[in-house]
């Protein structure tokens, strides 16, 4: 399916692209003109003939100053037109080139998938026969079944879009037919021939497109191709061979060819009984004929059977008597006399005053027989009918109030879980709100006496404290000890001093990060305004044009008019 829809679009797209071409090719010639209609009417301006010197003045009526303005005026106009017509078309046609290039790589890539599935499938079945035991046996003549072969399909399905200018843009100049798609070069490089035909000449190409299968594999492109050739190979043989069965059969001996050109068995036979036709003998000899070719192509069961074969071989002799009843029987069949009987005229169970007998034709009666028989059949029919809808009607209604209780009952189980999920819902935000306030009221607990012990544990108020107990209890000790102390005191004083200067350093970085996000904010707004002033400028560019579009517009009507 993804095959055939990339070959759907290919067929949609291609013929645009062969308009596109078209309209770009006249959209060349019309800027050239246009650009040759403002080289002229720069030559008949009045200051370009006094520089030049020109003798055109003398034969022709030298124009005002006004008029070459105005006709150079249109002129370029008239080429900026033909310039931004070539532009748009050139940027249509590069956009659906792509499309199309991107369209053809996904269909290489799909038929390659496709054939190299069919042919693993091929094998796959191969190998299963070849391990199995099983044979087939063709007792009847089975009928021949047709299978659309999707290689061949493959290879039909594109045929229609060549030659054209938008295959030769995407492909190549030059190119031939092939199933996938690919250039002149890519079939040199695989080795293979096609019998397609070459495309137009190149009109206009400055240089070849890039190849449309630079990162597909040679060997599976040379094996795709290969096969869908021995396919088409096989079908040719194939279809040789049909023809050649089907001339063999129309040429081999029919033995009721004579019969059926006398007119048949049973109208042969009428004549020769009834009316001595001349074609009996030519009966006999193709019935004694076939009795022959019978005899013949059936297998001797023993090898002695002289006397049954004789017997067999023996002529087909008609018996006129055994036929002539056979003909009456059948005539009489084919033609019944009509059957009546005499009945009374008054019926049983009503009082009459004619007497008598009245002759009945018993067809009739069979008639009428029949046509009783099939209103009561009618009328039963619609009886079991009738008794039908009425049973669908009984089981649809049962089955709608079921579906109806069955409906409530969900509902109501719905509704219930429902309530359930909103009173665990409020029940669980309840106790994480109780659990989310004790744990704030536990970790402020925690912080404040981290804080009090923080206080309490610092270096200087250690420190401190020790010098504090050595200055009050010790007074008299030795020299270590107030060496101690004054470690312990120069060692709080360290620590305040390395505090301060990580502050000043931390403050110095706060600093710097303003600085850099107060430049941050002055170049986005800087962008910022730039780009409104982009907007701006391109806003009074396009009222420029189009002011500029409208006074041409208006000098084109006046100079018109």
């Amino acid at each position: 399916m993804m095959r055939e829809q990339l070959v759907r679009q290919l067929k949609q797209v291609l013929p645009l692209i062969d308009t596109l071409a078209q309209d770009l090719l006249k959209a060349q010639d019309s800027h050239k003109q246009a650009q040759v209609t403002l080289e002229a009417a720069k030559a008949m301006s009045p200051s370009r003939m006094k520089k030049t010197g020109s003798l055109i003045g003398l034969t022709i009526p030298t124009p005002t100053r006004a008029e070459a303005d105005l006709a150079v005026t249109e002129a370029e106009v008239a080429v900026t037109e033909a310039k931004a017509r070539l532009a748009d078309l050139t940027k249509r046609m590069k956009h659906h080139v792509h499309h199309v290039r991107l369209l053809v790589n996904g269909l290489q890539q799909a038929t390659l998938s496709i054939v190299e599935g069919i042919l693993d499938w091929r094998q796959m079945r191969q190998r299963r026969r070849q391990m199995s035991n099983f044979q087939r046996l063709f007792r009847f003549p089975w009928k021949r079944q047709r299978i659309a072969n999707y290689l061949l399909h493959v290879d039909e399905d594109l045929r229609a879009l060549f030659p054209s200018v938008a295959l030769e843009l995407i492909i190549g100049p030059k190119a031939t037919y092939s199933p996938l798609l690919v250039s002149r070069a890519t079939l040199q490089a695989l080795g293979t021939s096609s019998a397609g035909k070459t495309f137009l000449t190149d009109r206009g190409m400055d240089s070849t497109p890039p190849p449309s299968v630079s990162a597909t594999d040679l060997d599976r492109l040379r094996q795709c191709i290969e096969a869908i050739d021995n396919e088409i190979k096989l079908e040719a043989l194939e279809r040789q061979r049909c023809g050649e069965e089907e001339d063999r059969a129309r040429t081999t001996y029919d033995p009721f060819a004579t019969i059926k050109s006398a007119g048949g068995v049973e109208e042969t036979l009428s004549n020769m009984m009834e009316l001595q036709s001349p074609t009996a003998h030519l009966l006999g000899e193709q019935l004694r004929i076939r009795q022959e070719d019978t005899t013949r192509a059936a297998v001797p069961a023993s090898g002695n059977q002289s006397g049954e074969d004789a017997a067999s071989t023996e002529v087909l002799r008609i018996k006129p008597e055994r036929l002539r009843e056979f003909l009456e029987k059948r005539a009489a069949l084919l033609d019944p006399e009509a059957d009546c009987e005499l009945r009374d005229i008054q019926r049983w169970g009503e009082t009459n005053k004619l007497k008598g007998k009245i002759m009945i034709r018993k067809n009739n009666e069979k008639r009428v027989e029949h046509l009783l028989a099939r209103k009561i059949q009618l009328q039963y029919l619609a009886h079991r009918h009738r008794h039908e809808m009425q049973n669908n009607v009984t089981k649809f209604v049962r089955s709608i109030r079921v579906s109806v209780v069955n409906i409530q009952r969900v509902f109501r189980g719905h509704r219930a879980k429902c309530d359930y999920h909103s009173i665990r819902s409020a029940w669980m935000e309840h106790k994480r709100r109780v659990a989310a306030v004790r744990t704030i009221i536990n970790a402020f607990r925690r912080y404040r006496r981290r804080l009090r012990h923080r206080r309490s544990m610092t270096v200087e108020s250690v420190a401190q404290a020790q010098l504090l107990n050595l200055l009050a209890n010790k007074l008299n000790e030795s020299a270590d000890t107030q060496d101690a102390a004054e470690r312990y005191r120069r060692v709080g004083e360290e620590r305040r001093r390395q505090r301060i200067v990580l502050l000043q350093k931390h403050k110095m970085e706060q600093q710097e990060m303003e600085r850099k996000r107060n430049v941050a904010a002055v170049r986005m707004q800087a962008i910022v305004r730039s780009h409104l002033a982009q907007g701006q400028v391109r806003m009074l560019r396009e009222e420029k044009r189009a002011h500029m579009t409208s006074v041409s517009a208006m000098a084109i009507q006046s100079k018109i008019r």
